[in-house]
């Protein structure tokens, strides 16, 4: 009786439509890179990720395909252009290959997985091996002007570029959709102050608003698509640098690996979104499907009821808690995951002991 009553207690959270309006949705890691990796908060803070070292980052993108990143770096000099692979998880750098171009933006397609890049004197679009570094002219743009963001919208599978169209410190510049094929552009819209980007993603676009005109300092700003629009979310301590956005890929582990009944059990969450509300969740009845409506997504566990929470992830999308185990549930199979808003993490089964 006791086990029937706390199942059916915990079930009614995941149901009750009262707390949709508080949960923190939060958002996905976004970080900002040149030589040191930094993750962003939608308020302005700040939390170390990994000091890279070596040549200037040029420029990062995700690769939603490999769940890696991609950064091209340049001597002091500009006068070598490297391709390197960066885990996302331990910052180690892997060094592809040098670059036949001048790259100064990549994209990688988040279907195909072909990485595009523009050199720095925007005269034309490249195709580049992420394996070997080897670069394929695809089309001339015809311009002379730098492109200083490029990246690809997740959702409708399009290549957008931004465009300065006055040298710094003015930074006014236009954003642009790219044919991957003639590299011709259709104008979205003009900005005062766009530089870098980054999509989500659900297609929301993050940018780096360059406001020197009145004085800095440089943000990170929601770039609105249907007007000129830069709305602020948080200030960079370093605003020159590339920014990606990485989609999460959460995982827990539990520590000890089998938890004892009425003792209590450590569970790391990695990799999920940042600054949000997370649940772990548990099921005695083992993998599923279960909606959970005010979350808006679907769990892999028959019945599940909360184990655990809400806590809220820090900036890289992670946390670590510390629950009790009921005694009731002492021999016991039991399966855990971590549920957010739009995410959830690999299950994990084991035995209570």
């Amino acid at each position: 009786m006791k086990l029937l009553t706390y199942i059916t207690l915990v079930v009614a959270l995941f149901c009750c439509p009262k707390l949709s309006a508080q949960i923190q949705k939060g958002h996905e890691p976004i970080i900002n890179w040149q030589n040191t990796l930094q993750y962003m908060g939608s308020n302005g803070a700040f939390q170390p990720g990994f000091n890279l070292g070596g040549a200037w980052k040029y420029s990062v993108t995700y690769d939603r395909t490999l769940d890696r990143l991609y950064a091209v770096e340049g001597n002091s000099f500009q006068t070598r252009y490297t391709l390197s692979a960066i885990d996302i998880n331990t910052g180690a750098i892997q060094t592809i290959g040098d670059l036949s171009q001048e790259i100064s933006s990549i994209a990688v397609h988040p279907v195909t997985g072909v990485m595009y890049g523009t050199d720095f004197y925007g005269g034309s679009l490249w195709e580049i091996d992420k394996f070997t570094a080897m670069v394929t002219h695809v089309a001339s743009l015809g311009v002379q002007i730098p492109f200083s963001g490029l990246d690809f919208d997740p959702v409708s599978l399009e290549l957008y570029c931004t465009r300065e169209n006055s040298q710094w410190p003015l930074f006014n510049s236009s954003l642009y959709t790219m044919d991957l094929v003639s590299g011709s552009r259709l104008r979205i819209r003009d900005y005062d102050s766009l530089g870098t980007f980054s999509f989500d993603s659900e297609g929301l676009l993050f940018g780096k608003d360059y406001s020197v005109r009145q004085g800095g300092p440089y943000k990170l700003a929601l770039v609105s698509q249907t007007s000129s629009a830069l709305r602020p979310l948080s200030t960079f301590t370093n605003g020159f640098g590339d920014i990606a956005i990485i989609e999460p890929n959460a995982k827990i582990v539990l520590d000890p690996p089998l938890p004892v009944g009425g003792q209590f059990v450590d569970i790391d969450l990695s990799r999920g979104r940042a600054e949000a509300d997370t649940w772990i969740a548990s099921s005695l009845q083992g993998p599923g499907s279960f909606y959970v409506a005010r979350l808006g997504v679907t769990m892999d566990l028959t019945n599940p009821t909360i184990f655990a929470g809400p806590f809220l992830s820090d900036l890289k999308g992670s946390l670590a808690i510390s629950a009790h185990v009921p005694p009731m549930l002492s021999g016991t199979p039991i399966w855990f995951q971590a549920v957010q808003y739009h995410t959830t993490s690999e299950v994990v089964s084991t035995v209570i002991q």
